[in-house]
């Protein structure tokens, strides 16, 4: 007998509609491939962590962000899986730049124990996602409402008779309705034609075990240029050895593309290396980083890009699908889950 669903991606996304599926039916499945290979990796969940907030220049985004810590918050009971830690999220600006709503955040009036060019720190709920974890917490719950996870790489689909056939290496799955969320692989046909992938990387810096003080997040645009809009990052959450880790990342002015799942595949295990804007960005490290790095790696990173960075949601009677990640999406997951599924009147 076929599924009544299948979610097709067990990324965030996928993890977190299949689990909102699973609340309505006990006859869902959810296809992805393992994580956690030693040196491989396939998407951008296979990064350590993601800094969750609420403040956003965009409202759709806050609005996003604020029901979804309430229902990440509830996950958390129900899981001894550590999926989110506290952490205090600072925020710099253009000159000029400020934000029209404060809301989310307050000024800081004392002397910062972070940096002095941050005005604003997020005093709500900022802090720290570790995605994988987040994933294994979403499949625990969704199979103790029957929801059946299979670890799989798909390969075709096909309908056939009103149901559709998906090919996958781990045998045929038939199912009656389909979920796309692919993330970066996601299906072109029927989407718009900006619609893209963008290749990134992640930089991490370890430091000297002796010289941690206290973990914060950062985003900062008061040293945007012709080539980053921002710089963003972790800064010492977690040791490694007798180091402390701390990691950034930027958005780039005119990024690169990816325009096949070869191309993406290539990214994420090779051709992330030659990303064409290290030596910039690490320059703009320096400016927001001062302890001595005794070493420095790159992890890759991609996300879906939509011109008003807001994810596609389409809905049919048979079909749905998700893409835009924008880098927002991964930390809103559950509340867009409910938000899709909703749209699909299931």
């Amino acid at each position: 007998m076929p599924y009544e669903y299948c979610v097709i991606g067990n990324g965030l996304l996928g993890a977190a509609i299949a689990l909102e599926l699973a609340h309505k039916s006990p006859d869902v499945c959810v296809l992805g491939a393992a994580y956690g290979q030693q040196d491989r990796y396939y998407s951008s969940h296979e990064d350590d962590s993601r800094i969750a907030r609420l403040w956003h220049r965009d409202p759709y985004w806050q609005d996003l962000a604020r029901r979804n810590a309430t229902m990440l918050e509830a996950l958390a009971e129900s899981t001894p899986l550590p999926i989110f830690q506290r952490t205090p999220v600072v925020y710099s600006f253009c000159s000029g730049d400020e934000p029209e709503t404060m809301c989310g955040l307050r000024r800081v009036s004392r002397p910062s124990p972070y940096a002095d060019r941050f005005q604003y720190e997020e005093d709500t709920w900022g802090g720290i996602i570790e995605p994988k974890t987040y994933i294994a917490a979403l499949n625990e719950q969704a199979r103790l409402r029957r929801a059946t996870i299979i670890q799989c790489v798909v390969q075709n689909i096909k309908w056939d008779a009103g149901n559709a056939i998906v090919s996958t290496t781990a045998g045929e799955i038939c199912s009656k309705r389909i979920v796309n969320a692919r993330g970066v692989y996601f299906d072109h046909e029927g989407m718009p034609a900006d619609v893209e992938v963008v290749g990134k990387i992640l930089v991490y810096l370890e430091s000297e075990h002796h010289q941690r003080g206290s973990p914060y997040c950062l985003i900062d645009s008061s040293g945007c240029t012709d080539l980053f809009e921002d710089v963003y990052g972790i800064v010492q959450y977690k040791a490694s050895g007798n180091h402390w880790v701390s990691k950034f990342g930027f958005s780039e002015r005119h990024p690169v593309t990816l325009g096949s799942t070869a191309e993406i595949a290539a990214w994420f295990q090779a051709d992330y290396h030659s990303h064409p804007y290290v030596a910039y960005a690490k320059e703009l490290w320096k400016t927001l980083f001062s302890d001595e790095v005794v070493h420095a790696y790159a992890r890759p990173c991609a996300f879906v890009v939509t011109s008003d960075r807001r994810p596609i949601l389409s809905v049919d009677d048979h079909h749905c699908s998700i893409a835009g990640c924008n880098g927002m999406a991964a930390k809103c997951c559950q509340a867009l889950a409910e938000k899709l599924i909703q749209l699909w009147n299931v």
